[in-house]
């Protein structure tokens, strides 16, 4: 009888050790913590974009008021500064509908961009051009500090000839 000897031998390895496996995982969540990170900061940035899209469009909306009712813009009737609480000038504007026009456009200011928004409209005559600078300005937003945060606040202004 013949015997055969068998050699006993080792399998390969068919899998991953479990340090190549918690190593993948490290990975796997650096890499999904850096997403999560990368979509706070656009979300961030989309709202600070939205905002700056609302102040342009309440901004144009301010000066199509003056236009709309050139005679008593042009008389001083939409003059409206930062804080106030309505135009500026009484004297005249008795049939201009500017004070509830100007009113209202506040309100919408504040629904859009927050309580602490603010716009303003001046309309003044350099020789004989009259110039219309409508400003929304409305609060900084940081992560740390939230609304309000130290700093200028945001703002738009648009300049327009009547």
């Amino acid at each position: 009888m013949f015997m055969t000897s068998r050699t006993l031998s080792i399998p390969r390895q068919g899998g991953f050790t479990l340090l190549e496996v918690l190593i993948a995982i490290i990975i796997l969540s650096l890499g999904l913590l850096g997403l999560a990170k990368l979509q706070t900061v656009g979300l961030a940035a989309n709202n600070i974009a939205y905002q700056r899209s609302q102040a342009s469009i309440l901004a144009y909306e301010g000066v199509d008021m003056v236009y709309a009712d050139r005679e008593h813009g042009q008389n001083g009737c939409y003059n409206i500064a930062l804080g106030a609480d309505k135009p500026s000038k009484d004297d005249g504007c008795a049939h201009s509908p500017s004070g509830t026009l100007v009113s209202d456009w506040r309100l919408r200011i504040q629904d859009a961009l927050g309580e602490t928004a603010e716009g303003s409209i001046s309309v003044t005559q350099t020789g004989l051009d009259r110039i219309i600078r409508v400003r929304v300005e409305w609060p900084r937003w940081t992560e740390g500090e939230g609304w309000g945060a130290p700093g200028e606040p945001f703002s738009v202004e648009v300049t327009s000839g009547i």
